[in-house]
């Protein structure tokens, strides 16, 4: 599976910005205390702190200047320019690339990846309040979950940022190839792509599986096991 992480990530950055725009002042229940205005500066000032990392090359951290900081007017021209400066960026330096980031991942590819999967939850959010389901291409979907599992989650966990279920969670698509046992050894989760039971298990589609794995549950998806566990994994996420 080849994704075309930054390619995808002009697309729905764009969209973030026109939904925003449409709806500045919507409330977004997945982010409570947040209007559709508070995501735009959110994660604009992501695009900022990613941008001055890569501009640099720089294999240390690298804090964003002023143009990280949103303006009181003009906050779409703000955003507009920031998807443009970090995608043209991230477009231009190879995913190999040495960068400093907060994950054993040291590469501008993983940046790659992150920038696309925090746009794509967030315009998630956008929509769900605006009462549309949200929805990922089922690629995009299956390499955020392993995303999710395999790198934000445990570096959450070592944090202290999340708390550790008490026990397994299996995830199984329902559209197509796709299955996580996420197990509990030694006080962190271990990822596998394995058919085996767990304590809870997920079945649904890609893209519905992705969200929940984010805290954004939808009753679409099948649940099984411990319902203790299973509250504990829906809000797992930082």
């Amino acid at each position: 599976m080849t994704i075309d992480h930054v390619s995808i990530l002009r697309t729905v950055s764009h969209d973030l910005g026109r939904c925003v725009e449409a709806n500045p002042t919507h409330p977004i229940p997945a982010c409570p205390g947040w209007t559709a205005t508070d995501v735009l500066r959110h994660v604009g000032q992501v695009y900022a702190m990613v941008a001055a990392i890569v501009a640099d090359r720089s294999t240390t951290y690298v804090a964003p200047g002023p143009e990280s900081i949103p303006p009181s007017d003009g906050l779409g021209s703000w955003f507009s320019e920031r998807r443009a400066v970090v995608c043209d960026l991230l477009s231009g330096v190879e995913a190999d690339t040495p960068v400093w980031t907060w994950s054993s991942n040291q590469t501008a590819g993983f940046y790659h990846r992150r920038m696309l999967h925090e746009t794509v939850v967030h315009l998630g959010d956008i929509e769900h309040s605006l009462g549309r389901t949200p929805t990922v291409d089922r690629d995009v979907a299956l390499d955020g979950i392993d995303e999710f599992f395999g790198v934000v989650l445990p570096f959450a966990l070592a944090r202290g940022r999340s708390t550790l279920p008490s026990g397994s969670l299996h995830l199984h698509c329902t559209d197509g190839e796709g299955e996580w046992m996420v197990r509990i050894e030694d006080g962190a989760t271990h990822l596998t792509h394995e058919h085996a039971k767990g304590d809870v298990a997920w079945r649904g589609s890609a893209s519905d599986l992705y969200f929940a794995a984010w805290g954004r549950w939808s009753t679409a998806i099948e649940a099984l096991g411990d319902p203790t566990i299973a509250d504990q994994w829906k809000s797992v996420a930082p």
